[in-house]
């Protein structure tokens, strides 16, 4: 009997936090569940950082999907993809016009928000890289840096470590050995905040830079 009783109870514990957890994910907020969507339909379809292994695809991916999204943020984090779409398939003026669009939507908005920080941090990180590999360094330089004040703006080491590696690549590539040296360093002091996996893939550019 005792033990009848003890199943029962440990079944009706069972169904209350069944309860409780599909009312929490009905409590979940849409543009959260969205901003999952996005991530996981970029990550499906090759996405990785700023890399994109077939941008034609992608593009058209990205662009069906801002027709259905509701959050401008996720709107124009989508946006920023296909920026780097048009990159990597040599329309660099178009790159540029949809990246400008983005910097005017995150000027308009509050600064400190985390997700508008993100998309503006990404967004000057991928400008200097693209001026990084058009060799305009001053404007590189200038996008990276301002990657850096925006990733530290939401205490988002992993980003701004991304940013100071990029910034030494640059004055490297330029001759600027002791400067490059100086933000590999940068990097590698925010890179050793992180957690195992996200620091070895980091930290190798580093000790390669200060290596050569």
């Amino acid at each position: 009997m005792k033990l009848n009783f003890a199943i029962r109870k440990l079944f009706a514990l069972f169904l209350f936090a069944l309860l409780l957890f599909c009312c929490k994910d009905k409590q979940r907020d849409p543009i959260e569940i969205e901003t999952e969507e996005v991530a996981i339909l970029l990550k499906k379809h090759g996405y990785n950082n700023e890399h994109v292994e077939q941008p034609e695809e992608l593009k058209a991916i990205c662009q069906e999907k801002q027709r259905t999204v509701k959050d401008s943020t996720n709107y124009y984090r989508l946006a920023e993809v296909i920026a780097l779409c048009d990159f990597y398939s040599n329309r660099l003026d178009t790159a540029m016009n949809v990246f400008n669009s983005i910097f005017d939507f995150c000027n308009k908005k509050d600064s400190t928000d985390i997700r508008i920080a993100t998309l503006e941090a990404h967004s000057y990180i991928d400008m200097g890289s693209f001026y990084t590999q058009m060799e305009k360094t001053d404007s590189s330089l200038y996008y990276l840096q301002k990657g850096v004040n925006a990733a530290k703006r939401q205490d988002n080491v992993k980003l701004e470590a991304v940013a100071y590696i990029n910034i030494a690549a640059n004055q490297y590539q330029t001759g600027n050995y002791a400067m490059a040296a100086s933000n590999y360093r940068n990097a590698l002091l925010v890179i050793d905040t992180l957690d195992y996996n996200n620091k070895k893939t980091l930290d190798r550019p580093c000790y390669f830079g200060l290596a050569r």
